[in-house]
């Protein structure tokens, strides 16, 4: 990468994190605490005195946010349109790595049917006889809480968005790629990654609830990660390996779940893989 793209990078890069340092920030102010609570005539209701990361109400914060994620969409966009012509698979490869962080960054500071855990990073600051247990106080934070959920959906939607884009026209960048053969291999050989397509020689010719178990159950061990840090997303993880085997399977989280309650046993294939692997059954049974 020359100094121009280097630079390039360093601003989006930049850019997102001043945008996820605001999206972490929960700080809080009431300077004036006392009973009396400002009407709001139109949306949720607001706290006399209350400053949220220096904010007096939600439109100003949204406008803040969005002039954050402005910037991002801005420095995203200068990437794509002065390197996808030149070196697309680093330029995928790099947006597939910010949208992992995105996603974690949402699990860790917004998961999912926990909202307690948001009102837990909020700091309260000159609140004298003020409290969390305050009804009106935890409506107001909810608001602003919202505010940054909805500005991170919205960063992590642009980035995908942007990665789609790049698939659509230059092909995907799946892990393993670059480990296709550099030289041909002999006839005695098979050739899972062969050099005039993008797909691989394999196929699944078992049942889909059966291509849930098997790579859940692997995901779910541990024993997969990433060259980085941490593991990858149930999304990712399955794409690739619908990807490896040429198989195409829709919503595989109902299929999981589905599977998990079934009464009788809820992971036959995975039982006869291990009779197959002791010799105690055929893998045509």
């Amino acid at each position: 990468m020359g100094l121009f793209e280097h630079l390039k990078s360093r601003t989006m890069k930049e850019s997102l994190t001043n945008a996820l340092e605001a999206l972490k920030e929960a700080r809080v102010t009431i300077k004036r605490p006392t009973g009396l609570r400002r009407a709001a005539l139109f949306g949720d209701d607001e706290y006399d005195g209350l400053e949220f990361n220096g904010f007096r109400n939600a439109l100003q914060f949204r406008s803040f946010l969005f002039s954050n994620y402005a910037r991002c969409k801005l420095a995203l966009d200068i990437q794509v349109n002065t390197r996808a012509l030149e070196s697309p698979t680093e330029l995928l490869r790099e947006l597939h790595m910010v949208y992992y962080d995105l996603k974690e960054f949402r699990r860790q500071f917004f998961p999912k049917g926990h909202e307690s855990l948001a009102l837990q990073r909020v700091i309260l600051e000159k609140t004298p006889m003020l409290g969390k247990e305050d009804a009106a106080l935890k409506a107001a934070l909810r608001v602003f809480l919202a505010e940054q959920s909805h500005s991170l959906l919205s960063l992590k939607k642009l980035f995908k968005h942007r990665i789609r884009h790049l698939e659509h026209y230059y092909g995907k960048v799946l892990p393993g790629a670059e480990s296709r053969p550099l030289h041909r291999p002999s006839r005695s050989q098979l050739v899972l990654f062969p050099d005039d397509q993008d797909t691989t020689l394999l196929r699944w010719d078992g049942a889909k609830v059966e291509f849930a178990e098997v790579f859940e159950a692997l995901l779910e061990s541990g024993t997969v990660g990433l060259l980085g840090e941490g593991r990858p997303s149930r999304e990712d993880f399955f794409g690739l390996m619908q990807w490896v085997f040429n198989y195409k399977v829709e919503n595989i989280g109902p299929i999981i779940r589905s599977a998990r309650k079934r009464k009788i046993e809820n992971a036959p294939f995975l039982l006869k893989l291990v009779d197959v692997f002791k010799g105690t059954t055929s893998p045509d049974l």
